[in-house]
């Protein structure tokens, strides 16, 4: 597992119900290492869920644990994460991806979340805006994670919701006063904004993506 473990990125696959592919790595306690010819990096781990969790999953139900205000699915991650992901493999990755193989939302009203663990950036003002090391065991990473991405639906990966959530490590805090976007900015990024900004008067303003004015900030 060494060529794994030595990776800085891992995604897990949750799996349903799945056949027993003889070719996958049981690992223990539902989790698979996927084949080489399926994925020659070595970056992709298949986890099997019971009905229960892929409930909690796709549920946005608040749930009291330790007098700490959590949501449903984000206590699931951590569960999984604490107890098959670092069960099974070192302290070594700075991000991890869950993806849920489905084509449904669920309850969650979303179709990426980015969930920091730690913002580090000690030379610049952005130090410890959010996340810090006390959200450490509740994930069961010792210090390397930085954070978790959870997409919902498996065709994330590829329409978009994956790269958004990735900026959010950085972009997400360059303006104080947006919470989590960069609004009506003439940015045109992955977190939002427009290519095109006029000032209408009032303290009003318009964006579009195109010289047009048509078109607003697309979600792909």
């Amino acid at each position: 597992m060494n060529f794994l473990t030595k990776k800085n990125l891992i995604s897990i696959l949750f799996v349903i119900t799945f056949a027993a592919y003889s070719a996958n790595t049981h690992l223990g306690d539902g989790v698979y290492l996927l084949d080489e010819k399926l994925d020659p990096t070595g970056s992709v781990v298949k986890v099997s869920v019971s009905a229960e969790q892929v409930e909690n999953l796709l549920s946005k139900t608040f749930i009291y644990d330790d007098d700490k205000r959590v949501l449903a699915f984000e206590k699931e991650l951590w569960n999984i994460t604490k107890n098959k992901v670092y069960s099974k493999f070192s302290d070594d990755f700075d991000y991890i991806y869950f993806v849920l193989n489905s084509t449904t939302i669920g309850q969650l009203g979303f179709t990426g979340r980015f969930i920091p663990v730690r913002i580090d950036y000690e030379n610049t003002d952005l130090y410890t805006r959010k996340g810090n090391t006390e959200d450490y065991a509740e994930w069961g990473s010792d210090s390397k994670l930085k954070g978790v991405f959870y997409l919902p639906r498996y065709d994330a990966i590829k329409d978009g919701p994956s790269l958004h959530e990735f900026a959010h490590q950085w972009g997400v805090y360059i303006c104080d006063e947006l919470s989590g976007h960069w609004g009506a900015s003439s940015a045109g990024g992955q977190l939002g904004g427009f290519k095109y900004l006029k000032e209408l008067g009032n303290n009003q303003y318009q964006g579009s993506m195109t010289g047009s004015w048509t078109d607003g900030f697309g979600t792909m």
